[in-house]
C-alpha cells in the first residue's frame, strides 16, 4: 500500500506516536512518503494520511481534492480521558494494525 502522509507541523515528525505507527506501517509493507504540495502526489497513492489536527486535515484536503485519493486523519494532540476510555471499547489491536471492533 503507498500512503502519502502530509504534516504541517514538522514537530511532528520527531513525535514518538508518529514514529511508531510510521514503524508499524512500513513493517506491514506499507511504502510512505512526504507530500508538501500537490505536485508531490505520487500516481497509485492508495491513501494520504494526514497527521496533525482539524487545520492540517483541512490543507490536505485542499492538495488531493482533485485526485479521489481518500485522506485518513491522525490527531495527535492531546485527547481527554473519557474519550480514550470510549475509543478502547471500540479499537483493538490486531497483529500491528489497530481494527475496528463491531458493536
Amino acid at each position: 500500500m503507498l500512503l502519502g502522509v502530509y504534516i504541517q507541523k514538522k514537530s511532528l515528525e520527531a513525535d514518538p506516536r508518529f514514529i511508531a505507527m510510521a514503524k508499524q506501517l512500513s513493517d506491514s509493507g506499507c511504502e510512505l512518503y512526504t507530500i508538501d504540495e500537490h505536485s508531490d502526489l505520487r500516481l497509485g497513492t492508495d491513501a494520504v494520511l494526514s497527521v496533525g489536527g482539524d487545520g492540517t486535515f483541512l490543507s490536505a484536503a485542499r492538495l488531493v481534492v482533485d485526485s479521489e485519493v481518500p485522506i485518513l486523519g491522525v490527531n495527535l494532540g492531546r485527547i481527554r480521558k473519557e474519550v480514550c476510555s470510549a475509543s478502547s471499547r471500540f479499537f483493538t489491536e490486531s497483529g500491528s494494525i489497530p481494527t475496528l471492533n463491531r458493536c
